[in-house]
Protein backbone atom coordinates (compact mmCIF):
# COMPACT_ATOMS: atom_id res chain seq x y z
CA UNK A 1 0.00 0.00 0.00
CA UNK A 2 1.31 3.52 -0.90
CA UNK A 3 -0.08 6.57 -0.26
CA UNK A 4 1.07 10.42 -1.61
CA UNK A 5 -0.79 13.93 -2.87
CA UNK A 6 -0.75 14.20 -6.28
CA UNK A 7 -1.38 17.29 -8.55
CA UNK A 8 -4.84 18.11 -10.39
CA UNK A 9 -4.28 17.92 -14.29
CA UNK A 10 -1.16 16.81 -14.64
CA UNK A 11 0.16 13.14 -15.55
CA UNK A 12 -0.01 10.36 -12.94
CA UNK A 13 1.83 7.01 -13.78
CA UNK A 14 1.78 3.94 -11.54
CA UNK A 15 4.02 1.36 -11.77
CA UNK A 16 4.10 -2.00 -10.32
CA UNK A 17 5.74 -5.57 -10.35
CA UNK A 18 4.26 -9.12 -10.70
CA UNK A 19 6.82 -12.00 -9.46
CA UNK A 20 6.99 -15.40 -11.12
CA UNK A 21 8.30 -17.88 -8.88
CA UNK A 22 11.23 -16.55 -6.22
CA UNK A 23 13.98 -15.44 -8.82
CA UNK A 24 12.18 -13.83 -11.90
CA UNK A 25 9.70 -11.66 -12.65
CA UNK A 26 6.17 -12.03 -15.14
CA UNK A 27 7.11 -10.39 -18.45
CA UNK A 28 5.18 -9.91 -21.65
CA UNK A 29 2.08 -8.56 -20.36
CA UNK A 30 -0.39 -6.56 -22.58
CA UNK A 31 -3.46 -3.77 -21.14
CA UNK A 32 -6.09 -7.16 -21.71
CA UNK A 33 -3.81 -8.97 -19.07
CA UNK A 34 -4.69 -6.36 -16.23
CA UNK A 35 -7.71 -5.20 -14.40
CA UNK A 36 -8.30 -2.11 -12.73
CA UNK A 37 -10.28 -0.79 -10.66
CA UNK A 38 -10.70 2.12 -9.14
CA UNK A 39 -12.94 4.34 -5.99
CA UNK A 40 -12.58 8.10 -5.48
CA UNK A 41 -13.73 9.35 -1.88
CA UNK A 42 -15.41 5.82 -0.49
CA UNK A 43 -17.44 5.18 -3.93
CA UNK A 44 -16.38 2.16 -6.35
CA UNK A 45 -16.61 1.85 -10.11
CA UNK A 46 -14.77 4.85 -11.17
CA UNK A 47 -13.92 5.09 -14.82
CA UNK A 48 -10.99 4.35 -16.23
CA UNK A 49 -11.11 6.48 -19.23
CA UNK A 50 -7.84 8.31 -20.25
CA UNK A 51 -5.29 5.25 -18.46
CA UNK A 52 -3.22 3.37 -21.03
CA UNK A 53 -0.85 0.13 -19.97
CA UNK A 54 2.85 -0.91 -20.83
CA UNK A 55 5.50 -2.85 -19.80
CA UNK A 56 8.00 -0.15 -19.33
CA UNK A 57 11.01 -2.20 -20.53
CA UNK A 58 11.24 -5.70 -21.35
CA UNK A 59 14.71 -6.25 -22.07
CA UNK A 60 16.14 -4.17 -18.90
CA UNK A 61 13.14 -4.24 -16.32
CA UNK A 62 11.37 -7.41 -17.25
CA UNK A 63 8.27 -7.60 -15.33
CA UNK A 64 8.09 -3.61 -14.92
CA UNK A 65 5.06 -2.39 -15.75
CA UNK A 66 3.17 1.14 -15.93
CA UNK A 67 -0.52 2.63 -15.82
CA UNK A 68 -0.36 6.42 -17.94
CA UNK A 69 -3.09 8.32 -16.56
CA UNK A 70 -3.94 11.64 -18.14
CA UNK A 71 -4.34 14.54 -16.34
CA UNK A 72 -6.63 15.89 -18.65
CA UNK A 73 -9.20 12.76 -19.48
CA UNK A 74 -8.52 10.26 -16.63
CA UNK A 75 -10.11 9.99 -13.29
CA UNK A 76 -6.66 12.38 -11.66
CA UNK A 77 -8.40 15.85 -13.58
CA UNK A 78 -10.58 15.64 -10.26
CA UNK A 79 -9.62 16.25 -7.14
CA UNK A 80 -10.22 13.61 -4.37
CA UNK A 81 -8.94 10.58 -2.78
CA UNK A 82 -8.46 7.44 -4.90
CA UNK A 83 -8.20 4.11 -4.12
CA UNK A 84 -6.87 1.82 -7.25
CA UNK A 85 -5.71 -1.71 -7.37
CA UNK A 86 -4.20 -3.39 -10.52
CA UNK A 87 -5.34 -7.21 -10.85
CA UNK A 88 -3.18 -9.95 -13.10
CA UNK A 89 -6.86 -11.11 -14.69
CA UNK A 90 -5.86 -14.75 -15.11
CA UNK A 91 -5.31 -14.80 -10.99
CA UNK A 92 -7.10 -12.31 -9.03
CA UNK A 93 -4.65 -12.79 -5.56
CA UNK A 94 -2.27 -11.30 -6.91
CA UNK A 95 -2.69 -7.35 -7.23
CA UNK A 96 -1.06 -4.20 -6.56
CA UNK A 97 -2.57 -1.79 -4.50
CA UNK A 98 -2.55 2.02 -3.39
CA UNK A 99 -3.82 4.99 -2.25
CA UNK A 100 -3.07 8.83 -2.91
CA UNK A 101 -5.12 11.93 -2.70
CA UNK A 102 -5.65 14.27 -5.97
CA UNK A 103 -4.88 17.92 -4.25
CA UNK A 104 -5.03 21.86 -6.27
CA UNK A 105 -1.25 21.94 -6.04
CA UNK A 106 0.13 18.55 -5.09
CA UNK A 107 -0.27 18.90 -0.88
CA UNK A 108 -2.42 18.32 1.46
CA UNK A 109 -4.11 21.20 3.82
CA UNK A 110 -7.93 21.05 2.72
CA UNK A 111 -6.75 21.43 -0.97
CA UNK A 112 -9.25 18.59 -1.76
CA UNK A 113 -12.63 17.39 -1.89
CA UNK A 114 -16.07 17.30 -4.27
CA UNK A 115 -16.85 21.00 -3.71
CA UNK A 116 -14.06 24.11 -4.30
CA UNK A 117 -14.32 28.20 -4.60
CA UNK A 118 -11.76 30.73 -6.13
CA UNK A 119 -12.60 34.07 -5.02
CA UNK A 120 -13.84 36.58 -7.94
CA UNK A 121 -14.25 40.45 -7.97
CA UNK A 122 -17.66 41.12 -5.68
CA UNK A 123 -17.00 37.71 -4.09
CA UNK A 124 -13.98 37.21 -2.36
CA UNK A 125 -11.34 39.40 -3.65
CA UNK A 126 -9.51 41.34 -0.99
CA UNK A 127 -9.91 45.19 -1.65
CA UNK A 128 -8.74 48.36 -0.09
CA UNK A 129 -11.82 50.39 -1.15
CA UNK A 130 -9.81 51.21 -4.22
CA UNK A 131 -7.68 48.86 -5.41
CA UNK A 132 -6.88 45.06 -4.92
CA UNK A 133 -4.37 44.02 -2.15
CA UNK A 134 -1.97 41.34 -3.10
CA UNK A 135 -0.02 38.93 -0.69
CA UNK A 136 -2.90 38.87 1.83
CA UNK A 137 -3.02 36.08 4.20
CA UNK A 138 -6.15 34.09 3.75
CA UNK A 139 -6.38 31.50 6.40
CA UNK A 140 -10.06 29.07 6.46
CA UNK A 141 -11.22 27.55 9.30
CA UNK A 142 -14.14 25.11 9.90
CA UNK A 143 -17.09 25.13 12.25
CA UNK A 144 -14.88 23.76 14.83
CA UNK A 145 -12.28 26.46 14.71
CA UNK A 146 -9.39 23.80 13.23
CA UNK A 147 -7.30 25.73 10.34
CA UNK A 148 -8.66 23.65 6.88
CA UNK A 149 -6.00 25.67 4.43
CA UNK A 150 -3.86 28.84 4.49
CA UNK A 151 -3.35 30.82 0.57
CA UNK A 152 -2.01 34.16 -0.20
CA UNK A 153 -3.76 36.53 -3.14
CA UNK A 154 -2.71 37.23 -5.83
CA UNK A 155 -1.86 40.44 -7.74
CA UNK A 156 -5.72 40.47 -8.63
CA UNK A 157 -6.24 40.33 -5.21
CA UNK A 158 -7.79 36.91 -5.92
CA UNK A 159 -6.92 33.37 -4.36
CA UNK A 160 -7.86 29.54 -5.11
CA UNK A 161 -9.40 27.64 -5.89
CA UNK A 162 -9.65 25.71 -2.41
CA UNK A 163 -11.31 22.82 -1.75
CA UNK A 164 -13.62 21.27 0.75
CA UNK A 165 -14.45 17.69 1.57
CA UNK A 166 -17.45 18.22 4.38
CA UNK A 167 -20.43 20.57 4.02
CA UNK A 168 -20.59 23.17 6.60
CA UNK A 169 -20.08 27.08 7.10
CA UNK A 170 -16.27 27.91 7.10
CA UNK A 171 -14.77 30.74 8.08
CA UNK A 172 -12.84 32.88 5.91
CA UNK A 173 -9.83 35.62 7.53
CA UNK A 174 -7.93 38.19 5.91
CA UNK A 175 -4.51 39.57 6.96
CA UNK A 176 -1.86 41.63 6.04
CA UNK A 177 0.75 43.75 7.83
CA UNK A 178 -0.02 47.15 7.94
CA UNK A 179 -4.12 46.77 6.87
CA UNK A 180 -6.82 46.35 9.24
CA UNK A 181 -8.50 42.67 9.26
CA UNK A 182 -11.65 41.37 7.94
CA UNK A 183 -13.73 38.11 7.03
CA UNK A 184 -16.01 36.45 5.32
CA UNK A 185 -18.02 32.99 5.28
CA UNK A 186 -18.13 30.19 2.70
CA UNK A 187 -21.14 27.67 2.87
CA UNK A 188 -20.47 24.21 1.42
CA UNK A 189 -23.36 22.23 0.88
CA UNK A 190 -22.41 19.21 -1.22
CA UNK A 191 -20.31 19.93 -4.65
CA UNK A 192 -21.25 23.55 -4.24
CA UNK A 193 -19.40 26.41 -2.13
CA UNK A 194 -21.01 29.31 -2.03
CA UNK A 195 -18.74 32.50 -1.18
CA UNK A 196 -18.95 35.53 0.89
CA UNK A 197 -20.97 37.51 -1.55
CA UNK A 198 -18.80 40.47 -1.63
CA UNK A 199 -15.20 41.89 -1.33
CA UNK A 200 -13.17 41.10 1.59
CA UNK A 201 -12.41 44.99 2.12
CA UNK A 202 -9.08 45.80 4.63
CA UNK A 203 -7.82 49.43 5.24
CA UNK A 204 -4.18 50.59 5.31
CA UNK A 205 -3.17 51.28 9.02
CA UNK A 206 -0.52 53.95 9.55
CA UNK A 207 2.34 52.57 11.25
CA UNK A 208 3.39 55.82 12.90
CA UNK A 209 0.48 56.38 15.31
CA UNK A 210 -0.53 54.80 18.13
CA UNK A 211 -4.53 56.46 18.50
CA UNK A 212 -6.74 53.75 18.84
CA UNK A 213 -10.02 53.93 17.65
CA UNK A 214 -11.54 52.20 20.79
CA UNK A 215 -10.14 54.97 22.39
CA UNK A 216 -11.79 57.81 20.91
CA UNK A 217 -15.32 55.94 20.79
CA UNK A 218 -16.34 56.90 24.24
CA UNK A 219 -15.75 60.36 23.99
CA UNK A 220 -17.64 60.56 20.89
CA UNK A 221 -20.29 59.07 22.43
CA UNK A 222 -20.01 61.67 25.36
CA UNK A 223 -19.68 64.19 23.29
CA UNK A 224 -23.23 63.63 21.70
CA UNK A 225 -24.65 62.95 25.04
CA UNK A 226 -25.11 59.47 24.46
CA UNK A 227 -23.95 57.39 27.45
CA UNK A 228 -27.00 55.39 27.16
CA UNK A 229 -25.20 53.81 23.68
CA UNK A 230 -28.04 54.24 21.40
CA UNK A 231 -25.99 56.08 19.10
CA UNK A 232 -24.68 53.60 16.62
CA UNK A 233 -20.75 52.98 16.19
CA UNK A 234 -21.56 53.46 12.62
CA UNK A 235 -22.05 57.16 13.71
CA UNK A 236 -19.39 57.21 15.63
CA UNK A 237 -16.87 56.04 13.39
CA UNK A 238 -18.21 58.77 10.61
CA UNK A 239 -17.33 61.69 13.04
CA UNK A 240 -13.88 60.21 13.66
CA UNK A 241 -13.28 59.80 9.91
CA UNK A 242 -14.44 63.48 8.82
CA UNK A 243 -12.70 64.97 11.89
CA UNK A 244 -9.02 63.61 10.59
CA UNK A 245 -10.47 64.27 7.23
CA UNK A 246 -11.25 67.74 8.17
CA UNK A 247 -8.02 68.24 9.49
CA UNK A 248 -6.07 66.65 6.91
CA UNK A 249 -7.50 69.44 4.43
CA UNK A 250 -6.23 72.55 7.10
CA UNK A 251 -2.48 72.45 5.45
CA UNK A 252 0.14 70.18 3.98
CA UNK A 253 1.05 68.25 7.41
CA UNK A 254 4.22 67.11 7.22
CA UNK A 255 2.73 63.68 8.86
CA UNK A 256 1.24 63.04 5.40
CA UNK A 257 4.27 63.60 3.39
CA UNK A 258 5.34 60.82 2.03
CA UNK A 259 6.92 59.77 -1.42
CA UNK A 260 5.59 57.28 -4.33
CA UNK A 261 7.38 56.75 -7.86
CA UNK A 262 6.12 55.76 -11.42
CA UNK A 263 7.38 53.95 -14.16
CA UNK A 264 7.73 56.06 -17.55
CA UNK A 265 7.14 54.01 -20.64
CA UNK A 266 9.54 54.34 -23.27
CA UNK A 267 7.65 55.03 -27.01
CA UNK A 268 7.60 52.08 -29.39
CA UNK A 269 7.38 52.12 -33.28
CA UNK A 270 8.44 49.13 -34.37
CA UNK A 271 6.75 47.97 -37.26
CA UNK A 272 3.83 49.30 -39.39
CA UNK A 273 0.19 49.73 -38.35
CA UNK A 274 -3.05 49.34 -40.72
CA UNK A 275 -6.01 51.02 -40.14
CA UNK A 276 -9.68 52.01 -42.02
CA UNK A 277 -11.52 55.00 -41.76
CA UNK A 278 -14.71 54.25 -39.88
CA UNK A 279 -13.22 51.48 -37.79
CA UNK A 280 -11.59 51.32 -34.36
CA UNK A 281 -9.60 48.37 -34.97
CA UNK A 282 -5.54 48.81 -35.35
CA UNK A 283 -3.55 45.65 -36.73
CA UNK A 284 0.18 45.86 -36.29
CA UNK A 285 2.58 43.96 -38.37
CA UNK A 286 6.91 43.45 -37.67
CA UNK A 287 6.41 44.27 -33.67
CA UNK A 288 4.49 43.75 -30.54
CA UNK A 289 2.42 45.95 -28.84
CA UNK A 290 3.71 46.46 -25.76
CA UNK A 291 1.69 45.48 -22.44
CA UNK A 292 0.73 49.05 -21.60
CA UNK A 293 -0.52 49.87 -24.87
CA UNK A 294 -4.35 50.11 -23.44
CA UNK A 295 -2.92 52.63 -21.62
CA UNK A 296 -1.15 54.34 -24.29
CA UNK A 297 -2.19 57.18 -27.06
CA UNK A 298 -0.97 56.36 -31.08
CA UNK A 299 0.77 58.98 -33.16
CA UNK A 300 -0.06 58.04 -36.98
CA UNK A 301 -1.14 60.02 -40.10
CA UNK A 302 -0.03 63.45 -37.85
CA UNK A 303 -2.85 63.09 -35.19
CA UNK A 304 -3.41 61.21 -32.20
CA UNK A 305 -5.47 58.43 -31.26
CA UNK A 306 -6.56 57.12 -27.37
CA UNK A 307 -6.26 53.14 -27.27
CA UNK A 308 -9.09 51.43 -25.66
CA UNK A 309 -8.20 48.30 -25.21
CA UNK A 310 -4.77 45.71 -26.64
CA UNK A 311 -7.19 42.53 -27.91
CA UNK A 312 -3.81 41.15 -28.37
CA UNK A 313 0.24 41.70 -29.54
CA UNK A 314 -1.04 42.92 -32.75
CA UNK A 315 -4.27 44.00 -32.26
CA UNK A 316 -5.06 47.62 -30.28
CA UNK A 317 -8.89 48.67 -30.42
CA UNK A 318 -9.10 52.72 -31.05
CA UNK A 319 -10.98 54.56 -28.59
CA UNK A 320 -12.32 56.57 -32.04
CA UNK A 321 -13.03 55.13 -35.32
CA UNK A 322 -10.02 55.93 -37.36
CA UNK A 323 -11.24 59.45 -39.69
CA UNK A 324 -8.29 59.26 -41.90
CA UNK A 325 -8.00 57.01 -45.36
CA UNK A 326 -7.47 53.71 -45.00
CA UNK A 327 -3.33 52.56 -45.02
CA UNK A 328 -2.38 49.11 -44.59
CA UNK A 329 1.60 49.98 -44.05
CA UNK A 330 1.29 53.46 -42.05
CA UNK A 331 4.42 54.63 -39.40
CA UNK A 332 3.11 55.23 -35.89
CA UNK A 333 4.92 55.87 -32.59
CA UNK A 334 2.51 54.99 -29.24
CA UNK A 335 3.41 56.27 -26.11
CA UNK A 336 2.03 56.52 -22.67
CA UNK A 337 1.59 60.26 -21.24
CA UNK A 338 -0.69 59.74 -18.64
CA UNK A 339 0.44 57.58 -15.52
CA UNK A 340 -2.21 56.35 -12.65
CA UNK A 341 -1.22 58.36 -9.04
CA UNK A 342 -1.47 56.43 -5.98
CA UNK A 343 -4.93 56.06 -4.73
CA UNK A 344 -3.98 57.85 -1.23
CA UNK A 345 -2.60 60.98 -3.26
CA UNK A 346 -4.00 64.15 -2.11
CA UNK A 347 -1.44 66.83 -3.28
CA UNK A 348 1.74 66.01 -4.92
CA UNK A 349 4.51 68.64 -3.63
CA UNK A 350 7.09 67.87 -6.45
CA UNK A 351 8.86 65.49 -9.09
CA UNK A 352 12.10 63.77 -8.24
CA UNK A 353 13.65 63.35 -12.01
CA UNK A 354 17.08 62.60 -10.96
CA UNK A 355 20.64 63.71 -12.56
CA UNK A 356 19.13 63.12 -16.09
CA UNK A 357 16.16 65.53 -15.59
CA UNK A 358 17.23 68.54 -12.96
CA UNK A 359 14.76 71.06 -14.36
CA UNK A 360 11.41 70.10 -15.05
CA UNK A 361 8.06 72.80 -14.82
CA UNK A 362 4.84 72.55 -13.59
CA UNK A 363 2.16 73.10 -15.62
CA UNK A 364 -1.52 72.20 -17.21
CA UNK A 365 -3.01 69.36 -18.69
CA UNK A 366 -4.78 71.76 -21.27
CA UNK A 367 -0.97 73.22 -22.16
CA UNK A 368 0.49 69.69 -22.43
CA UNK A 369 -2.59 68.82 -24.83
CA UNK A 370 -1.59 71.54 -27.05
CA UNK A 371 2.03 70.45 -27.38
CA UNK A 372 0.96 67.54 -28.45
CA UNK A 373 -0.21 68.24 -31.91
CA UNK A 374 2.81 69.54 -32.82
CA UNK A 375 5.44 66.90 -31.79
CA UNK A 376 6.52 64.39 -34.38
CA UNK A 377 9.75 62.85 -32.09
CA UNK A 378 10.02 61.33 -29.13
CA UNK A 379 12.85 63.40 -26.80
CA UNK A 380 15.25 61.54 -24.01
CA UNK A 381 14.59 64.52 -21.66
CA UNK A 382 11.13 65.06 -19.73
CA UNK A 383 10.45 68.69 -19.35
CA UNK A 384 7.13 69.09 -18.04
CA UNK A 385 4.66 67.57 -16.08
CA UNK A 386 0.74 68.37 -14.58
CA UNK A 387 -2.29 66.81 -12.99
CA UNK A 388 -5.19 65.77 -13.96
CA UNK A 389 -7.62 63.93 -11.58
CA UNK A 390 -5.69 61.56 -10.44
CA UNK A 391 -3.35 60.73 -12.85
CA UNK A 392 0.35 62.24 -13.42
CA UNK A 393 0.86 63.98 -16.83
CA UNK A 394 4.39 64.06 -18.50
CA UNK A 395 5.74 65.36 -21.59
CA UNK A 396 7.63 64.67 -23.96
CA UNK A 397 7.20 60.67 -23.73
CA UNK A 398 10.94 59.47 -22.90
CA UNK A 399 12.40 57.66 -25.37
CA UNK A 400 13.92 55.12 -22.78
CA UNK A 401 12.16 53.94 -19.75
CA UNK A 402 12.25 55.69 -16.47
CA UNK A 403 11.66 55.86 -13.15
CA UNK A 404 10.08 59.10 -11.82
CA UNK A 405 9.85 59.76 -7.84
CA UNK A 406 7.51 61.97 -6.36
CA UNK A 407 6.97 63.56 -3.23
CA UNK A 408 2.81 63.89 -1.96
CA UNK A 409 0.62 64.66 0.73
CA UNK A 410 -1.51 61.77 1.47
CA UNK A 411 -5.06 61.33 2.38
CA UNK A 412 -6.00 59.71 5.74
CA UNK A 413 -6.70 56.47 5.61
CA UNK A 414 -10.13 55.87 6.75
CA UNK A 415 -11.18 53.45 9.81
CA UNK A 416 -13.90 50.81 10.05
CA UNK A 417 -13.37 48.95 13.72
CA UNK A 418 -12.74 50.09 17.20
CA UNK A 419 -8.64 48.18 16.79
CA UNK A 420 -8.34 50.22 14.26
CA UNK A 421 -5.14 52.72 14.61
CA UNK A 422 -6.04 56.18 13.71
CA UNK A 423 -4.29 57.63 10.86
CA UNK A 424 -3.44 60.60 12.63
CA UNK A 425 -0.21 61.77 14.81
CA UNK A 426 -0.27 60.70 18.71
CA UNK A 427 0.95 64.08 19.94
CA UNK A 428 -1.75 65.82 18.28
CA UNK A 429 -4.46 64.60 20.12
CA UNK A 430 -5.87 68.42 21.36
CA UNK A 431 -6.48 69.60 17.56
CA UNK A 432 -7.99 65.70 17.19
CA UNK A 433 -10.42 66.05 20.30
CA UNK A 434 -11.79 70.21 19.03
CA UNK A 435 -12.11 68.57 15.33
CA UNK A 436 -14.34 65.91 16.48
CA UNK A 437 -15.95 68.36 18.91
CA UNK A 438 -16.46 70.74 15.61
CA UNK A 439 -18.11 67.45 13.33
CA UNK A 440 -20.49 66.65 16.58
CA UNK A 441 -21.56 69.78 16.78
CA UNK A 442 -22.83 69.96 13.13
CA UNK A 443 -24.77 65.99 14.04
CA UNK A 444 -26.75 67.30 16.85
CA UNK A 445 -30.20 67.95 16.93
CA UNK A 446 -32.46 69.90 14.51
CA UNK A 447 -31.16 73.47 12.98
CA UNK A 448 -32.15 75.74 15.99
CA UNK A 449 -30.26 78.85 18.03
CA UNK A 450 -28.95 76.74 19.83
CA UNK A 451 -27.42 74.46 17.40
CA UNK A 452 -26.04 77.46 15.69
CA UNK A 453 -24.47 78.52 18.89
CA UNK A 454 -22.31 75.63 19.38
CA UNK A 455 -20.80 75.14 15.89
CA UNK A 456 -19.84 78.58 16.77
CA UNK A 457 -18.13 77.67 19.81
CA UNK A 458 -16.88 74.63 18.57
CA UNK A 459 -15.59 76.32 15.49
CA UNK A 460 -13.31 79.05 17.63
CA UNK A 461 -12.28 76.06 19.57
CA UNK A 462 -10.94 74.20 16.65
CA UNK A 463 -9.46 77.13 15.02
CA UNK A 464 -7.73 77.87 18.01
CA UNK A 465 -5.96 74.46 18.32
CA UNK A 466 -5.15 74.70 14.67
CA UNK A 467 -3.41 77.59 14.77
CA UNK A 468 -1.55 76.19 18.09
CA UNK A 469 -0.82 72.99 16.20
CA UNK A 470 0.66 74.30 13.54
CA UNK A 471 3.65 75.15 15.34
CA UNK A 472 3.72 71.53 16.54
CA UNK A 473 4.06 70.61 13.16
CA UNK A 474 7.24 68.62 12.53
CA UNK A 475 8.16 70.62 9.95
CA UNK A 476 11.59 72.02 10.96
CA UNK A 477 11.84 76.04 11.61
CA UNK A 478 13.57 77.31 8.99
CA UNK A 479 13.44 81.21 8.51
CA UNK A 480 14.24 80.95 5.00
CA UNK A 481 11.58 78.21 4.46
CA UNK A 482 8.12 78.17 2.66
CA UNK A 483 5.73 79.46 5.49
CA UNK A 484 8.02 82.46 5.97
CA UNK A 485 8.02 83.89 2.90
CA UNK A 486 10.90 84.00 0.90
CA UNK A 487 12.23 81.79 -2.15
CA UNK A 488 14.21 79.36 0.39
CA UNK A 489 15.09 75.83 0.55
CA UNK A 490 11.80 75.00 1.37
CA UNK A 491 10.62 76.75 -2.37
CA UNK A 492 13.12 75.28 -4.05
CA UNK A 493 11.87 71.73 -3.23
CA UNK A 494 8.14 72.37 -4.24
CA UNK A 495 9.06 73.62 -7.76
CA UNK A 496 8.38 77.33 -6.75
CA UNK A 497 11.70 79.07 -7.17
CA UNK A 498 11.87 80.91 -10.58
CA UNK A 499 15.51 79.55 -12.42
CA UNK A 500 15.41 81.70 -15.36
Amino acid sequence: MSYEYHKVGSTFRIKFQFPNGVASMTTGKVAGDFLLKIDKNGTGNQATTGCTFAEIDATNNPGMYEYSCSGATSFVSATGTYGVEVYLSADFTKVWSGSFTVTSDGTGAGSWGDASFTATAANGRVYDGAAAVSGASIFITNSSGVLWVKTTSDSSGLWGPVYFNTNGTYTVSVQKAGYTTTSGTVVVVGSTATGPGADLTITLSSTSSTLLVSTLQGYVRRGMEDRSGTVSDTVILEVINEAVELISMERQWEYYHTRGSVSLQAAYSTGTIAVTNGSTTCTLTGGTWPTWAASGELFADNIWVEVETRSSGTVVVLAEPWGNADNATLTYTIGQVRYTLPSDCARISNTLMGQDWPWTRHTSAPFIERLKDQWTVTDPTMTLWAIEKNLLVVWPIPSSTRQVNFLYFRKPTAVSAGGDTLDWDAGQVLLLRRAMDYVMAGRRGADSDEKVQSMRFAKAAYDDALSKAWSWDKTAADPNDNDSGGQGYGDFLRGTVDLS
